[in-house]
């Protein structure tokens, strides 16, 4: 039977850790864990035979859907001259955008990924009464 399950995206220094679950189908309202900067879905062939589930690989990945703040490549290299390495690396690759996630950390973003802002903060309003 083939299931379709939710792929977490984490930053952890230098490599990333990956969570998953088993949901309904790809339209499912998904809920990013904490630390989590997005997430993509996939398929997975499943085999129970005498009580034993079998996992086959992943298969039919959708395009990862980002948190954080998308820039076209000109932006990257206007506004973050130290992302040499990114730019150069985009460039060369035939990316022409990128999304920068709360930690800071850029991705290049494929023409399958989408980025989503991340709910801002809501700005404590005072009003002066006047005298």
């Amino acid at each position: 039977m083939v299931k379709v399950y939710v792929e977490f995206l984490f930053q952890e220094n230098v490599s990333s850790d990956v969570a998953e679950k088993e949901v309904s189908n790809r339209k499912e309202v998904v809920k990013l864990p904490k630390g989590a900067y997005g997430y993509r879905f996939f398929d997975r062939e499943e085999i129970e035979e005498n009580g034993d589930i079998t996992f086959g690989a992943k298969k039919n990945h959708s395009g990862v859907t980002y948190f954080g703040r998308e820039y076209t490549l000109a932006q990257v290299k206007r506004n973050f001259p130290e992302e040499r390495f990114l730019a150069a690396m985009m460039e060369s690759n035939g990316y022409t955008k990128a999304v920068r996630v709360p930690s800071g950390q850029f991705y290049p973003l494929a023409n399958s990924d989408i980025v989503k802002r991340l709910p801002g903060k809501k700005k404590k309003v005072t009003i002066k009464k006047k005298k």
